[in-house]
């Protein structure tokens, strides 16, 4: 699987192939759309906040399936070299949030995983 990451990797040309106005622009919108569509799911369970905020991050990641996807639309002619960067970049830089996220989290609190609901009363 490395060598196929390698190879998706070895197609990204950021210097012509690259608009950073679009990536943020994608990005913004694919992670916001992502976390506020998980915060209104959570909201029916019994997890407390900083629970539903760690899903609505986490939930971002794409990873592996992500890029997968974006080679197939890109190698079919569906998706420009532009955008399958762009989606390159966004499914490595969502997977990375996710995890950044989550290490600081245990960081800041060790126990944060233990107790994923609301208190009862």
């Amino acid at each position: 699987m490395p060598i196929y990451f390698a190879l998706v990797g070895i197609q990204l040309n950021l210097i012509h192939d690259f608009s950073i106005v679009r990536f943020a622009l994608f990005f913004v919108i694919a992670f916001g759309l992502e976390a506020i569509g998980t915060l209104i799911m959570v909201q029916f369970t019994n997890l407390n906040l900083r629970t539903k905020i760690n899903f609505a991050i986490t939930m971002n990641a794409r990873g592996g399936p992500g890029i997968v996807l974006a080679t197939v639309a890109y190698s079919y002619g569906i998706i420009s070299i532009e955008f399958f960067t762009v989606l390159i970049l966004t499914t490595m830089l969502s997977s990375m949030i996710a995890g950044y996220w989550l290490r600081h989290q245990q960081k800041v609190d060790d126990g944060i995983f233990m107790n994923l609901t609301k208190e009862e009363k």
